[in-house]
């Protein structure tokens, strides 16, 4: 048992990326009823922000032999900065969701590295003879604790990390005491910067140095989502597909200059399993 509490802690710490799931069925609970659910998010980023990170990681091998240039140290930066928007990793999380009044839901939820409050109204209601549900919403969440940097990254300290963000969760669905069923766009907005500090080995010939910097950015997020949950009553196993466009961009502040512009666009996939109650 032990070995199996200490890696699910592990995950549980691990995670770095924002969670984009977010396992809401088109319903919310009856009134003095609650949903929880819990699960892990798996996100991939794809395209620009990807690349950065690898050439910041190819930068940094370098930087064990080699005294790097001002637009190497540039990129090592600059790949902190993507990898801060979209870094590949499992984020565990747990949320729950309380109407206190017919219609209305407030809700709570915590990652590996965030909480988020936020509300939910139920406009249509299969209960209420509707032929679907649906709801409409709003979170904001912050970033509680910073993140580990990828592997290769190493020689870069962050600090001083925060991170915003505002989403506006819409989800249409079907439901029998057997399955339930969610479809809706992801709509979300993040901001976020941190401190920055290169540590530059040294090697034959070279003393090695610090460079510090700093980022700032900003990213909208733009897809789809659609989930599918399998139990009975009160009790389900499902799994969630989102896939987002990110529309952002950064700027580096560096060698006593301001604003190296990074080009944030790019594509986060994002599977989902988790279970959800219902009581």
């Amino acid at each position: 048992m032990r070995p199996c509490a200490s890696a699910l802690l592990t995950l549980w710490t691990c995670g770095c990326a924002p969670a984009l799931s977010t396992f809401h069925p088109g319903h919310i609970a009856e009134t003095g009823h609650a949903q929880v659910e819990f699960g892990a998010d798996a996100a991939l980023a794809l395209s620009a922000p990807r690349d950065l990170v690898a050439k910041g990681i190819n930068g940094a091998n370098l930087a064990r032999s080699s005294k790097l240039s001002q637009e190497e140290r540039l990129m090592l930066f600059k790949a902190v900065g993507a990898h801060a928007l979209s870094p590949t990793a499992i984020t565990p999380h747990l949320g729950i969701g309380f109407t206190p009044v017919d219609r209305w839901e407030a809700n709570l939820r915590y990652t590996s590295n965030s909480l988020r409050v936020g509300t939910r109204h139920q406009l249509a209601e299969i209960d209420k003879d509707d032929d679907y549900d649906l709801t409409v919403g709003a979170g904001l969440a912050y970033f509680v604790r910073g993140y580990p940097l990828e592997s290769g990254l190493e020689m870069i300290e962050v600090d001083d990390f925060w991170r915003w963000q505002i989403d506006v969760p819409i989800m249409l669905g079907q439901r029998a005491e057997w399955y339930r069923l969610w479809i809706g766009p992801r709509l979300m907005l993040a901001r976020f910067g941190a401190d920055m500090v290169l540590h530059l080995p040294a090697f034959t010939g070279y003393p090695g140095e610090q460079e510090s910097g700093s980022f700032t950015g900003y990213a909208v997020y733009v897809g789809t989502q659609i989930g599918v949950a399998i139990g009975y009553k009160h009790l389900f196993v499902g799994f969630e597909l989102t896939g987002v466009s990110t529309f952002g961009s950064g700027l580096v502040d560096a060698f006593g200059k301001r604003g190296f512009k990074v080009d944030l666009d790019g594509y986060i996939i994002n599977p989902a399993i988790g279970v959800i109650a219902e009581f």
